[in-house]
């Protein structure tokens, strides 16, 4: 089955989500914000049917596979690939708000 016009005509983005196995699967929990940023589902929805990228996704990792977990372990930017997540060197390490989106690009464009 061939997409349609529309389909091909929206910007691709490669996000590589490591270590991650499934989103929103029944029984997963909640992100700890139902909004674009913090929630792929609604990332998904916002950019295929309002044609608003997501510009920035947080991953987060709970304390335990709960449905109702107990607490975050920590967080960490989605990068739109080549880019990867790379601490700024200051802050909470489980803190997404920690962490910049750098590929090899960046490090040769500052010297």
């Amino acid at each position: 089955m061939r997409p349609s016009f529309a389909w091909r005509a929206l910007p691709r983005r490669l996000v590589l989500l490591s270590g991650a196995t499934t989103f929103g699967a029944v029984g997963q929990p909640l992100p700890p914000a139902r909004d674009s940023v913090h929630d792929i589902q609604n990332a998904l929805e916002a950019w295929v049917e309002r044609g608003i990228a997501p510009e920035r996704i947080i991953a987060t990792q709970y304390t335990d596979d709960a449905a109702t977990p107990k607490a975050i372990l920590l967080q960490r930017p989605l990068c739109p690939y080549p880019k990867v997540p790379q601490y700024k060197g200051h802050g909470d390490t489980n803190d997404a708000k920690n962490f910049a989106c750098r590929s090899d690009d960046d490090d040769h464009d500052q010297h």
